[in-house]
């Protein structure tokens, strides 16, 4: 059956995301899958230890308990796996819709998800990556909420951000927002008369207002129902994208699959939307 996994460890913010998922599998007609990563350290290859293993069990069995009693009509499924936490997640979330996780913001991502390990999960994952933070606007607030996606190369738009973009606005019956940032081409002399020329004319900016409806054209000709505002402004893309998020429901954000060799990234833009904006952040994995 196809799932949604998400990573618990007994805080808060992994109670959240599981919240969250148990919504979103509702929604999409999903299984839940919980995995909790225990007992494993680099000087132990076969930690037994007694204690540790309640405590796993005891975590899972309090996130199952949460999650079918918020959710009874989800089916939900767990695993508890003594490995470390992005090896067993990243394992899991290969047959995944998706991967939800739960977020502190600016402190990275929580429990035992630390610094470079969250990092990882987030560049390497071949399915979305949800980010869901405890407190924030997670669980729900007011209906009508808008779906903000961010596109960056209006040139090569990004479908899977735009098909999830508009399938999960479909499904909450929510306005989409797309949203692209521009600034000055590097070409462009950067002087007072230069960006006055460009802000006047409004040539660069009419340009990047069609290349985005174009962009997603296609999707509001098989979303027709759907409410689409387009947002084009001069800035700063995380900045912008932040603010544009600060009521949404949901925000989708892109990351490029990069080679081994060029390292594993999420990119500046992700990284600031992932830091900043308080709605779940779903981190889609394209060409």
């Amino acid at each position: 059956m196809r799932r949604l996994v998400v990573g618990v460890d007994g805080s808060q913010e992994a109670a959240a995301a599981a919240l969250w998922a148990a919504r979103e599998a509702l929604r999409r007609g999903l299984l839940v899958h919980l995995v909790h990563a225990w007992g494993w350290h680099p000087q132990l290859p076969a930690p037994l230890d007694v204690t540790a293993r309640s405590r796993a069990k005891r975590t899972m069995c309090g996130a199952r308990t949460a999650v079918e009693s918020a959710c009874p009509q989800v089916r939900v499924t767990t695993e508890m796996i003594m490995e470390q936490a992005d090896v067993a997640l990243l394992a899991a979330a290969g047959s995944a819709e998706m991967l939800v996780l739960g977020s502190r913001g600016h402190t990275a991502v929580s429990g035992f998800l630390l610094g470079s390990v969250s990092h990882q999960i987030l560049a390497r994952a071949p399915c979305p990556v949800a980010m869901v933070r405890a407190g924030g606007t997670a669980a729900g607030g007011r209906p009508g909420r808008e779906v903000v996606v961010g596109l960056q190369d209006l040139e090569r738009p990004a479908q899977p951000l735009l098909r999830f973009a508009f399938t999960a606005a479909d499904e909450r019956g929510a306005p989409v927002r797309a949203v692209h940032a521009w600034d000055v081409p590097s070409d462009v002399r950067y002087d007072r008369q230069s960006v006055q020329l460009v802000d006047d004319d409004r040539t660069m900016a009419a340009r990047k207002e069609s290349a985005l409806a174009d962009a997603i054209d296609p999707w509001k000709r098989r979303y027709p129902r759907l409410g689409v505002v387009q947002q084009v402004v001069r800035g700063s893309p995380g900045g912008t994208l932040a603010a544009a998020a600060s009521d949404a429901a949901v925000v989708v954000v892109g990351r490029k699959v990069h080679r081994p060799v060029l390292g594993m990234r999420i990119g500046p833009v992700t990284h600031d939307v992932l830091h900043h904006v308080t709605a779940p952040v779903v981190v889609v994995p394209h060409d």
